[in-house]
């Protein structure tokens, strides 16, 4: 592993229908060829404005988090366990537990972190006002969920990078830094999904 940023344009993750009542774009993945679902991790943008099934998949832990709209209710099938989302609420699961949704309120646009298991591991937050970004080894994944967000980077890594709506900067990190990245978002209404991954 070698450090490394890529900014991932909005436009450079095109929408494809998820189940029969959402949309979702693949923002970042990591391949694997031995995995059943050919990847090690992979981040998703989901909207979703209905109720219906969910896609399984097989060996994969999720977190998925509720960015804005909702209340969104997601519902395991086999316990017939509901949980209510609301913005900022988070939702640990695996991905072959058939489950359903129903968006009470408005569209909800939603995240979600889905790793392989045994393999990855990982953490989702979701930042909303200006602070510092403790970085790590691994993986980071920084999505403008909506608004924009100014991010501080060293040099070395490229310097400061805007972010507009949709946007994703991947961070790749062989050892443990020693700076933070400094987060300004551009409004109250600036949302930042910080997602961090690790491998085994």
């Amino acid at each position: 592993m070698t450090d490394a940023v890529r900014l991932i344009p909005a436009a450079d993750s095109p929408a494809a229908p998820w189940g029969p009542h959402a949309r979702a774009q693949v923002l970042a993945a990591h391949a694997c060829a031995q995995a059943t679902e050919g990847v090690l991790w992979r981040a998703l943008s989901l909207d979703i404005h209905d109720g219906g099934a969910c896609p399984v998949a097989q060996d994969l832990d999720c977190i998925l988090m509720l960015v804005t709209g909702g209340p969104l209710h997601w519902t395991r099938i086999r316990s017939a366990q509901t949980t209510r989302l609301e913005p900022g609420s988070r939702l640990y699961f695996a991905a072959e537990d058939p489950c359903s949704t129903h968006a009470a309120g408005t569209p909800a646009h939603l995240f979600m972190l889905q790793l392989l298991r045994k393999q990855a591991h990982g953490c989702v937050d979701l930042r909303s006002h200006a602070q510092n970004l403790p970085m790590r080894a691994g993986d980071t994944l920084l999505h403008c969920a909506s608004g924009t967000a100014l991010l501080r980077l060293p040099a070395h890594l490229g310097g400061t990078r805007q972010l507009e709506t949709g946007d994703t900067l991947h961070i790749t990190l062989a050892r443990e830094p020693a700076f933070v990245v400094p987060l300004e978002p551009g409004d109250a209404h600036s949302r930042l999904i910080d997602a961090r991954v690790n491998t085994f």
